[in-house]
Order: structure tokens, then sequence, then C-alpha cells
């Protein structure tokens, strides 16, 4: 719950009608799933909006999670390599593509 935690250090104060409960209840509903933050692989694999999965590669975005999530999606554009300065000219023409083209 690191993330979580964290983020809620720097807002809490700033929200003092949230009971411990509900941050609890908040935390709970966001991180305690098996797959994404509150979506299912069902949900994912039900999905018919097109999706574009930018490949994670971090604790917080596993390149795991991004290719399972292209495996399930039923229409998705994944553009793997997107960080690094050698390919950044081809991700973003993938990103304006998928703009142009769904938008």
């Amino acid at each position: 719950y690191d993330m979580f935690d964290g983020w809620r250090a720097e807002i809490a104060d700033r929200h003092p009608d949230v009971d411990e409960a509900a941050w609890n209840s908040f935390r709970s509903n966001m991180y305690d799933g098996d797959f994404l933050f509150n979506t299912t692989r069902d949900e994912v694999a039900s999905t018919t909006t097109p999706l574009l999965v930018a490949m994670g590669n971090d604790l917080y975005h596993p390149e795991s999670t991004s290719r399972e999530i292209v495996a399930l999606a039923p229409n998705v554009t994944f553009v793997e390599q997107w960080k690094d300065d050698e390919h950044l000219p081809a991700a973003d023409a993938a990103f304006r593509s998928f703009l142009a083209a769904n938008t």
C-alpha cells in the first residue's frame, strides 16, 4: 500500500471530513483486487472501447500487466517502446494515429 499511503499522507490534512474507515475502504477498493486498480480481467476482455496501452516497466506499471491487458482486450493498440529517445518518433506517430482514429 506504499503508493496509496504516501498519497494519502500528502492530502489527508486537506480532507478532515474523511475518517479512517473511509480511507481504508477507498484503499481496499483500489488495491485489493488481483488485477488492475478497480477493473477485472473480465471487464477488460469485454471492453469494446479502443484502448491504447503504452508498455509499463516499473513497480507500479509492470510489463506483465501491460501484456495481459493487450492479450485480453479485443480492441487495443500496443506501444511497446516509447520511453527512450530513439523510440520517441515512432511512439509519437502511434499515439497520434490512435487519437486520430478514435477521437
